[in-house]
């Protein structure tokens, strides 16, 4: 059997778009950078991503029914930063970050290379982390620029074609 720093150091090897999530539940908002967004099916539209069960976005996701996943773009290396950081309160957040609020209260940040406006679907506890899925009822994408990606314990920019 393998440790989970084996599989890190694995998992290194594999390139993923950087996104950001916010919701919100019974007043309160909470966002965090996440690297772990895929789609799931696309009849019907369906993502997914990962979040660990002690982040304080976890906890907010356990009573909402909308979210936001917000795809970076190669120049939003600060703004994946800023909503890494564990210690800034909900407050912080957005008082530090441009956006507007959907119909559900949910935060949407500006300037996002694609949005993702989604109904909760399921949490389901897998290990340390909760696998969440959510269905797609909205799509708004910006064709100005590339996505941040995050490769091999850095940040970096999608290359050339091959």
């Amino acid at each position: 059997m393998i440790d989970g720093q084996k599989l890190r150091a694995g998992m290194r090897a594999v390139p993923t778009a950087v996104t950001v999530v916010t919701t919100a539940s019974n007043g309160r908002t909470r966002g965090a950078t996440i690297g772990s967004f895929a789609s799931v099916s696309l009849e019907p539209p369906l993502v997914c991503f990962n979040i660990s069960r002690d982040a304080q976005l976890h906890e907010v996701l356990m009573d909402a029914t909308r979210l936001v996943i917000h795809v970076l773009r190669d120049d939003q290396i600060e703004l994946s930063n800023f909503f890494a950081n564990k210690d800034r309160s909900s407050e912080e957040q957005l008082a530090q970050t441009p956006h507007a609020f959907d119909e559900h209260g949910v935060p949407i940040l500006k300037d996002a290379l694609a949005v993702f406006s989604c109904n909760l679907v399921s949490m389901s506890e897998t290990g340390d982390s909760s696998l969440v899925v959510a269905h797609v009822d909205a799509v708004y994408s910006n064709e100005d620029g590339d996505p941040l990606v995050f490769y091999n314990r850095g940040y970096c920019r999608v290359g050339d074609r091959l």
